[in-house]
């Protein structure tokens, strides 16, 4: 797997605007996704199984790249591997803040930085110039939201109950319904009242529906 040596990773940049130079690195933006066409691709199979990877392992993939074709070591100027390196270096700069990498001891020199790959991935979008990733990158689950009781319409027969309760309560305060604006504003006062105020406007609409309601046949 892809591994960083100490000379790379000591110089990081502000923020994620800043990458290498050269004229390889200038024709590539960090954002947009360039297809990978040289080298091997991941096996997404295997690596969406990885709890945690490093972050130089993340970045590969986040550039549809097998992290294990990358030589950390002799490749530092390879011309395909420009957006590589220039996400390498935003995601080093924020590996012990927002990417939320932990730091683990690596072959007795260096620490090795991991990173859940989810994790890197809402970052990763997340970012100014938000990052281009892999449909099969993997991703935070979305937990589907169930509606509330106030997201589900009425059906037909709790909307004509309803509307029976108006009819029967304006009855009940002598509130005539034959003219179903005079009728609303007066409900309209009662509902300001109770701390729930509802529109005149909107009390006629209902009104009118409750109007056009069949009479009980008993």
């Amino acid at each position: 797997m892809a591994k960083v040596r100490r000379e790379e990773s000591q110089r990081k940049p502000n923020d994620e605007s800043e990458s290498l130079q050269g004229a390889d690195a200038a024709r590539v933006s960090v954002g947009r996704l360039v297809p990978n066409t040289t080298r091997g691709k991941p096996a997404w199979e295997f690596w969406s199984g990885m709890p945690k990877t490093g972050v130089a392992d993340a970045v590969a993939l986040s550039c549809d790249i097998d992290p294990r074709q990358i030589d950390m070591n002799n490749e530092g100027r390879a011309p395909d591997l420009a957006q590589f390196w220039q996400r390498l270096q935003v995601a080093e700069a924020n590996q012990d803040g927002h990417l939320k990498a932990e730091k683990q001891p690596y072959n007795g020199f260096q620490d090795l930085w991991k990173v859940d790959l989810e994790v890197f991935a809402a970052w990763a979008e997340s970012l100014r110039a938000r990052w281009e990733l892999p449909a099969e990158f993997p991703r935070p689950k979305v937990e589907e939201q169930k509606p509330t009781v106030a997201d589900k319409p009425l059906l037909t027969r709790e909307r004509d109950t309803l509307l029976k309760i108006i009819l029967g309560l304006a009855a009940a305060h002598g509130i005539p319904l034959g003219d179903p604006w005079i009728a609303a504003q007066r409900i309209e006062g009662f509902t300001k009242k109770a701390g729930r105020r509802v529109a005149a406007r909107t009390i006629e609409e209902h009104l009118n529906k409750a109007a056009i309601l069949p009479e009980d046949k008993d």
